[in-house]
C-alpha cells in the first residue's frame, strides 16, 4: 500500500474554492446563532498579510475584523484564520530556509507576535521574531 505524501504548507495555501459566508446554526467560538461567519481562504489570508505596509502591525483580531467588513459579515471564524495564519508564516519559514531573503516572503511578523500560538508550534525564536518587528518600527 502506498502512503500518501504530506501537502506542503505552500500546496495548502492553494485550494479550489472562494470565501463562503456560513450562517451559525448554533453559537460558536462566540458567535451566536444566526450571524454570519466569514470563513475566508488561505490566500485571502495571505493576501492580507502582505498588504500589512512596512512598520505596521496587526493582530489576528484586527485582521478577522477587516475581513469581516470586508464581506459583510458578523465575524470571521477565529480557528480558521489561525489556521491560515500558520500556514502564511510556515511557507514563509520554508522559502527563507531554502534561501529566499526577508524581502521574499509573506511578512508574518507583521500579525505573528511572541505571544502568538504559532511560535510554539512552528518552533520559532521569539527574540528573532521580536527583532523582525523592531527593525521594521524603526
Amino acid at each position: 500500500m502506498a502512503t500518501r505524501r504530506r501537502k506542503s504548507a505552500h500546496e495548502k495555501l492553494i485550494i479550489d474554492r472562494g470565501p463562503e459566508i456560513a450562517v451559525m446554526d448554533k453559537p460558536y467560538a462566540g458567535v451566536p446563532a444566526g450571524k454570519k461567519v466569514l470563513v475566508p481562504t488561505p490566500m485571502q489570508v495571505k493576501a492580507y498579510i502582505e498588504a500589512i505596509p512596512a512598520g505596521q502591525m496587526r493582530t489576528p483580531t484586527e485582521m478577522r475584523e477587516d475581513l469581516r467588513r470586508e464581506f459583510d459579515a458578523d465575524a470571521t471564524c477565529p480557528l480558521v484564520c489561525g489556521i491560515f495564519i500558520r500556514l502564511v508564516t510556515e511557507a514563509a519559514m520554508i522559502d527563507l530556509s531554502e534561501g529566499k531573503t526577508l524581502d521574499d516572503v509573506s511578512p508574518f511578523w507583521r500579525i505573528v507576535d511572541r505571544k502568538s500560538p504559532v511560535v510554539k508550534k512552528l518552533n520559532l525564536d521569539p527574540d528573532w521574531l521580536d527583532q523582525l518587528r523592531a527593525n521594521e518600527a524603526s
